[in-house]
């Protein structure tokens, strides 16, 4: 499983954005990140037994924030090979 998201996230076509447009994208995965987070650990700890979806949406927390430094590692790309 860890391969194919590391497949997915190598496959994420993001040459074509310049630096603004990825830190941008960052910003709303993190957002979205941090959103589902809230929503489902709230759900999760208003029911009984809940434990099992907080620990789901923690899981997707850290796929969405690794998503969203993928993005931004090309910020740092783009930057070195201007100094160059």
């Amino acid at each position: 499983m860890m391969a194919k998201l590391r497949n997915f996230l190598r496959s994420l076509k993001l040459g074509d954005l310049n630096k603004e447009q990825r830190k941008h994208l960052a910003s709303a995965v993190n957002t979205v990140a941090l959103g589902q987070l809230a929503t489902f650990c709230y759900a999760a700890l208003k029911e009984n037994g809940g434990f099992a979806v907080i620990v789901a949406s923690m899981v997707i927390f850290v796929i969405l924030e690794v998503v969203a430094l993928r993005v931004l590692s090309g910020v740092e790309d783009q930057t070195d090979s201007k100094k160059e």
